[in-house]
């Protein structure tokens, strides 16, 4: 999963013509019944475009913005200063921040203003500026309208609509500079989706997740192919309860297409192969294909289901091993020895 930080913006100068994939779809199952998901696009057409900027293509520099439903909107900007000076970089900041508010029609404070320093093995110390700015008042409704009306139409960006967004949703556009194009991330979490019991059978349904009703079309884009991938179960520590009793078994895997299951406790599917010829990743959705369900059945079962080994069982049989071995030993001796004693020759009586 991305790391969802404003300051994050690990794009590069330019932007990348090829990637290994054009659309990921990402589904996980906690053990304690929640769903998340993430949708990326990558090519999705920027609402807005800023040519591109001088430097040396080392440092992680561009911008982005970041809102969760309910929340601030964050806009991020980070700038190599390795051409330019920090006057310059101000100005190209304050250009760019008002092409963003001129798209969602709203007003940003800036908040941050960081000079920031990178040694490099080759080009020594290198400086950028990272700027980020937050709007409050706002009307979301239509911030939400805004970035719906990005989507494109095919691909599995198609899944979202206004009926499934709620609070806590996460939206982040991250840019190019130089390029009509950014990368669009939707970030869901279904709480408390499942209410596990042991014994009963669970299906998660992705249509039904996003309560699409489907076909769904691969974007006519995805030459290079497009990545799916479905964690059961994810197990986390920390705060959260480790839910270590249970564990999942895989009843079916509906999918309409070539996948590869991998794990034995947490399962991870996926449409990926490497090539045969090549270290290349190789996808078996690409565009045009069409996609009718996606369906995952499992069965909750305790973790020690079959044969449970537990530390005070293992000494106790060890216990029993030995002390069986022992006795046998010692009757085995006890058996030699009368043999010995029948095979001698009498005692002779004077």
């Amino acid at each position: 999963m991305v790391d969802w930080h404003a300051s994050s913006l690990w794009s590069s100068q330019t932007i990348i013509y090829s990637p290994d994939y054009f659309d990921w779809l990402y589904a996980g199952v906690r053990a304690n019944g929640d769903v998340v998901c993430q949708l990326t696009c990558r090519f999705v057409d920027a609402p807005f475009y800023y040519p591109p900027l001088p430097g040396l293509g080392v440092l992680s520099c561009g911008y982005g913005l970041y809102y969760v439903v309910g929340d601030p909107i964050t806009f991020g900007i980070r700038i190599d200063l390795h051409y330019m000076s920090e006057v310059e970089a101000d100005v190209h900041a304050n250009k760019i921040r008002g092409l963003c508010e001129d798209w969602l029609s709203v007003n940003f404070k800036e908040t941050k203003r960081v000079l920031e320093t990178f040694n490099h093995p080759q080009f020594g110390t290198l400086r950028s500026m990272y700027y980020e700015f937050v709007c409050e008042n706002f009307n979301p409704d239509a911030i939400i309208d805004k970035f719906l009306a990005l989507l494109p139409k095919n691909g599995f960006m198609s899944l979202i609509s206004r009926k499934v967004i709620s609070k806590n949703d996460k939206f982040w556009l991250q840019f190019y500079f130089g390029s009509k194009y950014c990368k669009f991330i939707y970030a869901k979490e279904f709480i408390g989706y499942f209410n596990f019991k042991v014994g009963e059978t669970y299906t998660l349904d992705i249509f039904k997740l996003f309560d699409f009703p489907g076909p769904l079309k691969i974007h006519e884009k995805s030459i290079n192919g497009s990545r799916i991938e479905i964690n059961i179960l994810l197990y986390s520590s920390g705060t959260t309860k480790i839910y270590t009793s249970i564990k999942a078994e895989i009843i079916s895997i509906e999918l309409p297409f070539k996948y590869r299951i991998m794990g034995t406790r947490t399962y991870t599917i996926e449409n990926s192969f490497i090539s045969e010829y090549t270290t290349s990743v190789k996808y078996t959705l690409t565009a045009g294909d069409v996609v009718d369900y996606m369906r995952i059945t499992f069965k909750i079962v305790e973790e020690g289901y079959g044969i449970k080994f537990e530390s005070i069982n293992v000494a106790g049989i060890l216990i029993v091993l030995i002390s069986v071995s022992i006795v046998a030993v010692i009757v085995w001796r006890f058996k030699r020895y009368r043999s010995s004693l029948t095979h001698q020759a009498p005692f002779n009586i004077k």
